[in-house]
């Protein structure tokens, strides 16, 4: 039965613990008053895992146990400022067809000192925005030419 446990914990690299587990966990470390470790087995959650709660039990009390837990923290920020990013809504508002480039030259023009990536600015559209761009194909004038459409279907 341990080796059947020691096989699961080695295939599933990531684990969803229930309320109740939590729950567990909690009474047996603060009601209790048991360690981690014996916690972190009576409840069936891995070692690492009981440590890292634990440890932020102790350092912040109001910590919240239950709450999904992600990496927000080391996200970089945005960097269109909220100004910047209400200029580019207002200038779709006014100019539903304008480019990339008129939005980034418009940009330098409002803002002194505005130097930013085209690909920051799509970004911005195409996620906050919920805009799609799309790009400019260009087909030769020859091509359209009526003599050549004719001699196609000829």
């Amino acid at each position: 039965e341990k080796t059947k446990a020691k096989k699961l914990l080695a295939e599933n690299s990531y684990n969803n613990y229930t309320e109740d587990q939590k729950t567990l966990f909690l009474y047996n470390l603060k009601i209790k008053f048991f360690s981690a470790a014996k916690s972190r087995r009576l409840a069936g959650i891995s070692g690492r895992t009981a440590q890292t709660w634990a440890k932020n039990l102790k350092v912040d009390p109001d910590w919240n146990i239950y709450e999904k837990q992600t990496n927000k923290i080391n996200r970089p920020r945005s960097q269109l400022q909220n100004e910047q990013k209400s200029h580019i809504i207002s200038l779709y508002d006014e100019k539903p067809f304008a480019t990339t480039d008129e939005d980034i030259e418009s940009l330098i023009h409002a803002f002194e000192g505005f130097s930013l990536k085209r690909s920051a600015v799509n970004k911005f559209i195409l996620h906050e925005c919920n805009l799609s761009m799309k790009k400019l194909s260009r087909q030769p004038v020859v091509r359209n030419d009526t003599t050549r459409i004719n001699n196609r279907y000829t």
